[in-house]
């Protein structure tokens, strides 16, 4: 493991001692995961399935084919507003 250094402000500093200190650990090993945590989120996409079973997949192929017939649908009928 490599060693780094962060400069925190001194409110920043106390809180995350307060909170190293609530969760039975230390400072390093808090931010260590908070740094993991955060990255995982940032990279994961979050792709829902739940409805998969209900209503099915469209491949790439059939969704670029979904959103080109519905592309018109999009448009504003200048004439119907006038």
């Amino acid at each position: 493991m490599i060693e780094t250094a962060v400069r925190l402000d001194e409110d920043l500093l106390s809180r995350l001692e307060r909170l190293a200190h609530a969760q039975h650990t230390d400072r390093d090993t808090l931010v260590s995961a908070a740094v993991v945590a955060y990255l995982e989120q940032k990279e994961s996409r979050r792709r829902f399935s739940d409805l998969d079973a209900l209503a099915g997949k469209w491949s790439d192929e059939e969704a670029k084919e979904f959103e080109q017939a519905v592309t018109p649908f999009s448009q504003v009928d200048e004439s119907i507003w006038r």
